[in-house]
Formats: C-alpha cells, structure tokens, sequence
C-alpha cells in the first residue's frame, strides 16, 4: 500500500505512516507535494541489508530460544558463518523498531518471538500485518491471540492472514507433538488355529 492510498482509507497520517512503515513526517510531506501539484516522489525499492543471507540462521536462533536471543548473542553466531557486518545491523532482527513493532510486542513474549522470527523470515509488508494482528485482539481477546501467535510461529506463517485462519479454526486444529515412549499393553490370551484349519478339503468336511 503506498502513502496516499492509505492516507485516504485511513485518513490519519499516523496510521498511514505505520502502515507503510515510514513516519508521520513523510506521510505530510508526501500529501504537501500533491496538494502543490508536484508529483510525489517515488519510494526506492529496499536493498536487501547485510544480515539478509542469514535470515534462515537468525530463525532457527530466534526459534531455539523461545524468540529470547539478543543481537549480542547472535552476533558471534553469525559471524562464525560468514556475518561482515555490525551488531547494530544485526540488531534490526531481534529488537523492535518502529512504532507498528513496539505496539505489537506490547502483547507479550509470544508477540516478540513471533516478531523476531517474522523478521528473519523476511516477511514482506510486515508493518502492516502487525497492525492487522493487534487490533484482533478486541475480538478475540488477549490469551486466544497469544496461543495463535505461537502456532504462527510453529509453522512459520507471518501475515495477518495466516492469524486469522489459525483463530478461525481455533482449538479444531491439531497440535502436532513429538513422539512419546512406546505403548505397552499386555492383550489377553486367545485360542490360535494353524493355517491347516482353513484348507478347503477341511473347510469341505466341516460343510
């Protein structure tokens, strides 16, 4: 969604800032230069950042720790897989930055993790699922989202979509769980028969 469409669906410059993950100030800016005439300027596609090629390892990390990992942690981590650049860089996929995310983290630690690993996902329009995510809340309530938060992260489905399924299908949907010790149940005793018994010149007799 660019910055005028949801300035007019919304009709907020905050709320389209959030959505379009920029701030307040851009999104006035944007809305001066068409009230002037000018042709807005157009939004450079984003560079993939440095710690892109490791998106699947700060995942795994991310995932391994119940999304508790901090960009210090994992920093010697991905350094030792070939990571050039700063902590600082690195930081992006483990720290809350924009206002979307520091809201959405307010949910509690399922909130983060599932940030986290969203992020290191490489999730595209993120900003605006989160804003989606959070105001399922009102409708769902508190505990109901944070466990479908989980499962999101389970299975690595990052939209708001992906939420609204997991709620819609509720305590319907299985839970997969590791396999547990090998079931022993002693079987009464039963009278056998050997194959002879069932030859048809037996089975003839018996008729």
């Amino acid at each position: 969604m660019d910055i005028i469409n949801a300035y007019e669906q919304t009709g907020s410059m905050r709320t389209a800032a959030v959505l379009c993950g920029t701030t307040h100030k851009t999104v006035k800016r944007v809305l001066d230069r068409r009230a002037a005439g000018q042709r807005p300027g157009r939004r450079r596609a984003p560079q993939p950042g440095l710690a892109a090629p490791f998106t699947d390892l700060i995942y795994q990390k991310v995932k391994a720790t119940d999304g508790r990992i901090t960009a210090k942690r994992l920093l010697p981590i991905a350094r030792a897989d070939g990571y050039t650049g700063s902590a600082r860089t690195l930081r992006r996929a483990v720290r809350p930055r924009t206002e979307a995310e520091k809201q959405f983290v307010a949910l509690g630690q399922d909130a983060v993790a599932f940030l986290r690993a969203a992020a290191a996902a490489g999730t595209p329009r993120l900003a605006s699922h989160l804003v989606e995510i959070v105001a399922l809340r009102q409708a769902h309530g508190h505990d109901t989202l944070n466990a479908a938060l989980r499962r999101a992260v389970q299975f690595r489905r990052f939209t708001a979509d992906d939420l609204r399924s997991i709620l819609a299908a509720g305590p319907a949907a299985p839970t997969p769980a590791r396999a547990g010790a090998v079931l022993e149940v002693d079987l009464p005793a039963v009278p056998t028969r050997g194959l002879d018994a069932y030859r048809t010149d037996t089975l003839r007799e018996v008729a």
